[in-house]
């Protein structure tokens, strides 16, 4: 039975499979619980059989058409535009064809989805630069302008068995209104040179435009103006060589509404700089921010990190299992957060969890796994504004926290409407003392299974006069525990 458990033990340390964008990314993901994790399957592994051999360095100049029998007709003519301004020059919109299935198939291989029409495919491309200057469109170029009047053009030159990618205009070209999936699916794009030549003045939507960009290295977004952009989740998804992102003034975030998995599985990012322009006050989706950036140390959030107007921070820090700093401002508002699921999940290395005034939790439903894994913490005290009266679900919440010493629930510590107290707090196996109150009300409990097996060191255990097991199920609930000897007859 021991090692029947530490196997299973060993298996839900696995992270939970992350978005796989199995259709438009949808606002709120599906919840990280390992069953309704279906549409998420599979994306640590999305983008590993993506690779196309990438040539070293950029290589020839040479213009390259596509395969005969993927050429499309012949573009248009280009037009020299009269005017000299960028406004003119919109470029199309370039959105991933999403269909019922998977953006990418189980294999990790990428559908095969064309680079602006054309007959070269988003992971054949191995840069993309933007210019200022139509002097260099080569013939076969193709055109890529909204309107259709070719004064935005766009042509590839040869890199081995890879191409380099131009988009150019006469004074520099006017990105999309929606330049959601814009570059997603480039894996094998090392850079993209945006320069002074790509303009972002109107954009409203950049959700997953850097999707899957797998290898690019790094991103200077220093020319971007982003205060008119409402929708930004997914935006750098899976940028998984990124190790230093920088956002500067100009990036102004302050009409965004929703940032979930902005940041996710950005694994090798060691460095993320948030600049004073960050501005959370209109964000309402939290959910995967910052999910799976396991070489993240320190993640200071300032005051002008107001999350005040968030409904959803479930897998906000999901396994950033290198973060041993997180400082939430004072700004950091959850009053209106109604999921916690899986927040701190997995954050394995943090030793200290300070949850300042501001961290009300009166609206929250689901804290399922929300401290899950945090093996390093030795102490947690959750305050009077850590109010727990609506939540249902507290499934896991504490589970594996196997260096905590002291647990303290404050007087707010409601759990009159919750459900599911299965393994709540199984595996902390130094705690010692554990006295829950009161106001520890479990009359609508309807799982206790295994609620404090494994807690082995757990020798004194107060159960409040709230404390009832009538409709609950009570398999296993002190398997392990020393404790429990004295409440045997609690067990159903």
């Amino acid at each position: 039975m021991e090692d029947e458990r530490n196997l299973e033990l060993e298996s839900l340390v696995d992270p939970p499979p992350l978005p796989g964008f199995d259709e438009k990314p949808p606002k709120a993901p599906g919840r990280p619980r390992w069953v309704s994790l279906a549409l998420i399957a599979g994306a640590c592994a999305l983008l590993v059989g993506l690779g196309i051999w990438i040539g070293a360095g950029i290589g020839s100049s040479e213009t390259t058409q596509p395969p005969e029998s993927e050429q499309l007709q012949s573009p248009p003519e280009t037009i020299i535009p009269s005017e000299s301004g960028w406004e003119a020059n919109l470029l199309r919109a370039d959105p991933v064809p999403y269909q019922s299935e998977s953006y990418w198939d189980r294999r990790g291989e990428a559908k095969v989805y064309p680079v602006f029409g054309s007959g070269y495919q988003r992971q054949q491309i191995t840069s993309v630069t933007f210019l200022d200057t139509l002097v260099d469109a080569p013939e076969n170029a193709w055109d890529v302008t909204e309107t259709g009047d070719g004064r935005v053009m766009a042509w590839v030159t040869s890199a081995n068995e890879l191409y380099n990618l131009y988009i150019a205009a006469e004074g520099g070209v006017n990105a999309a209104n929606a330049c959601s999936d814009l570059f997603a699916g480039y894996s094998n794009a090392k850079k993209i040179n945006f320069g002074e030549a790509f303009h972002t003045t109107g954009a409203t939507d950049m959700s997953c435009m850097f999707l899957g960009c797998s290898t690019l290295r790094e991103l200077k977004l220093d020319s971007f103006d982003t205060s008119a952009v409402q929708d930004m989740s997914g935006m750098f998804y899976f940028c998984e060589s990124l190790t230093n992102l920088t956002l500067g003034d100009s990036f102004d975030t302050s009409a965004v509404q929703d940032m979930s998995w902005m940041f996710g599985v950005c694994s090798s990012l060691t460095n993320l700089t948030l600049g004073d322009s960050f501005d959370t006050s209109a964000v309402q989706d939290m959910s995967g921010m910052f999910s799976e950036c396991k070489a993240l140390t320190n993640l200071p959030l300032g005051d002008s990190f107001d999350t005040s107007a968030v409904q959803d921070m479930s897998c906000m820090f999901y396994f950033c299992k290198s973060l041993t700093n997180l400082t939430l401002g004072d700004s950091f508002d959850t009053s209106a957060v109604q999921d916690m699921s899986w927040m701190f999940g997995s954050c394995s290395s943090l030793t200290n969890l300070p949850l300042g005034d501001s961290f009300d939790t009166s609206a929250v439903q689901d804290m399922s796994r929300m401290f899950y894994f945090c093996e390093s913490l030795t102490n947690l005290t959750l305050g009077d504004s850590f109010d727990t009266s609506a939540v249902q679900d507290m499934s896991w919440m504490f589970s594996v926290c196997s260096s905590l010493t002291n647990l303290t629930l404050g007087d707010s510590f409601d759990t009159s409407a919750v459900q599911d107290m299965s393994e709540m707090f199984s595996y902390c196996k130094a705690l010692t003392d554990l006295t829950l109150g009161d106001s520890f009300d479990t009359s609508a409990v309807q799982d206790m299974s295994e609620m404090f097996s494994y807690c082995e060191a757990l020798t004194d255990l107060t159960l409040g006069e709230n404390f009832v097991t009538t409709n609950a199920n009570t398999n296993d609930m002190f398997y392990l525990c020393p404790a429990g000897a004295d409440y045997q007859h609690l067990l159903n």
